[in-house]
């Protein structure tokens, strides 16, 4: 019923797909990175002020919106230890994604095997977190971390088949 030709179709344009997800994936992950940093450095360097300044920025101008509300309460009240610690895990976080992000672009083959432990680690730190306080939030999360690892898989694979052929030229 169906030749071999729409098969090979088939599959051509879903590593096409695969290839487009994994370059926005990535690209969202570098975007990530960046916020981390800023927000990272904010904490450690400029806490107060700073940091509702930079949620305001981020998510809008308005004060009485629940969410920036939420934020500021949870903000204006960390001890030194946590904010040290918040600002340390998110400067550290941002750093690794934006050198992943870069060195995927780059197509160096070391990095898709570190990143996809990297990630998936992260991930299965969110699943802990979302099995003691399940929400919507990071089960969105998770679900997008996982199709992140598929495509940088996928990719992976895809590189090592093209230096395998590479080889073979040789």
């Amino acid at each position: 019923f169906f030749s071999q030709h729409f098969f090979q179709l088939f599959f051509n344009r879903m590593r096409n797909y695969i290839h487009k997800i994994f370059l926005f994936s990535i690209g969202l992950k570098g975007i990530n990175g960046f916020f981390q940093l800023i927000g990272g450095y904010l904490l450690l360097f400029y806490y107060s002020q700073h940091v509702s300044v930079f949620f305001t920025i981020l998510l809008g101008d308005d004060p009485s919106s629940p969410l920036i509300s939420h934020l500021f309460y949870r903000t204006e009240n960390l001890s030194i230890s946590t904010r040290l610690f918040f600002a340390c895990y998110l400067l550290v976080h941002g750093i690794i994604n934006i050198a992943l992000v870069i060195s995927l672009k780059k197509k160096i083959h070391i990095a898709y095997p570190i990143s996809t432990g990297f990630f998936f680690a992260f991930m299965m730190y969110e699943f802990f977190r979302f099995c003691l306080l399940p929400s919507w939030w990071l089960a969105g999360l998770l679900v997008i971390d996982a199709v992140v690892i598929y495509s940088i898989l996928c990719e992976y694979r895809k590189v090592l088949h093209l230096k395998k052929s590479e080889s073979l030229l040789v």
